[in-house]
C-alpha cells in the first residue's frame, strides 16, 4: 500500500494537488484528512488480501471435494474414442473429425493432445 500511497501523494503534493471528499469533509489539506485517507488505503489494502486468502481457501476446498474449476469438456468420453480410433492410423485430420463431431478443431487438438 505503501509503495501506491506515497509515490501518489509526492506526485500530488509536488504540483500542489490536495483531495478533498465533499460527502465525507476529509481532504489531504491537513494532518488528520491525511491519516484518515491513510487508514482507509490500508482497510482496503487488508480487505483485498482478505478476500484472496478466502478464494484461495474456497479453491483448496473445492479441488478436496473433487471440483473442477476449469470448463467442462466439451466432448463426451464416446466421442473421445471415436476421434482417437479415426485418428490414430490418420485416417481423418482433425478438422475432418471436429466436423463429424459438431465441435471445433481446437476442442479435438486439446481432448486428444491431453489423452496421448
Amino acid at each position: 500500500m505503501a509503495d501506491v500511497v506515497h509515490p501518489l501523494e509526492v506526485f500530488l503534493g509536488l504540483r500542489g494537488i490536495e483531495i478533498r471528499s465533499l460527502a465525507d469533509g476529509i481532504g489531504t489539506m491537513i494532518g488528520g484528512g491525511r491519516m484518515v485517507l491513510r487508514i482507509m488505503g490500508a482497510l482496503a489494502e487488508f480487505e483485498r488480501d482478505w478476500i484472496q486468502v478466502g478464494t484461495k481457501v474456497g479453491h483448496a476446498a473445492a479441488k478436496k471435494r473433487g471440483k473442477r474449476r476449469d470448463r467442462p469438456p466439451v466432448l463426451t468420453e464416446p466421442q473421445v474414442r471415436h476421434a482417437e480410433a479415426a485418428m490414430s492410423p490418420m485416417r481423418e485430420i482433425v478438422s475432418g473429425m471436429a466436423e463429424l463431431q459438431g465441435v471445433d478443431r481446437s476442442d479435438i487438438q486439446r481432448t486428444i493432445g491431453a489423452t496421448r
